[in-house]
């Protein structure tokens, strides 16, 4: 899978950690640094959070979790959204057991996210459209196009229209098939 960026993370955002005594109980040695990233757990989860920004709000990415679910799920019609939403799993243990249980499926089946760009754009106030294009365009030649190359994949969901269309002609030299959503 490939996304534009991940969200920007600034200094106070990178301050706060995720706490070990709840997350290491269910996974050991996570990472507990905070960062606005689908995988880490603290993003979009503040029960998990040492400290919490009242300017900031911590969403997370419940829409990339429902990608990487629906990815990982069985059964077409249950593609287990019910155990990585809020709304559906409110015991947020509970809730971060289910992703951690999605991202080792995928992790099995060979399946990642990387993002397009190697910098923060969400949240940076960078919205210009010939900005985020170029960022994307140096990140593709320097660092994006040549580790999908080396990994060899089957295929390749682009999340996003704009990076779909901003990477579109040099998804299409790769001659790997590549599944554009929105």
């Amino acid at each position: 899978m490939l996304a534009e960026s991940h969200v920007f993370t600034d200094k106070q955002d990178y301050e706060i950690s995720c706490d070990s005594s709840i997350l290491h109980e269910i996974i050991a040695d996570y990472p507990l640094r905070f960062v606005r990233f689908v995988y880490c757990l603290g993003y979009g989860e503040d029960e998990l959070l040492t400290k919490r920004r009242t300017d900031r709000k911590n969403t997370g990415t419940p829409q990339h979790w429902k990608i990487f679910s629906s990815c990982v799920a069985e059964n077409k019609n249950d593609l287990g959204f019910h155990a990585i939403l809020k709304t559906k799993t409110p015991s947020s243990i509970q809730r971060l057991r289910n992703k951690i249980k999605v991202l080792q499926e995928m992790k099995e089946k060979g399946m990642w996210l990387s993002d397009a760009s190697i910098v923060g754009l969400y949240g940076s106030g960078k919205k210009n459209q010939n900005f985020i294009e170029t960022i994307l365009e140096i990140c593709w030649k320097n660092h994006i196009a040549n580790p999908i190359l080396e990994s060899n994949p089957r295929h390749i969901i682009v999340i996003g229209k704009r990076v779909g269309n901003i990477l579109n002609l040099k998804l299409q030299k790769l001659r790997i098939p590549f599944t554009i959503i929105p």
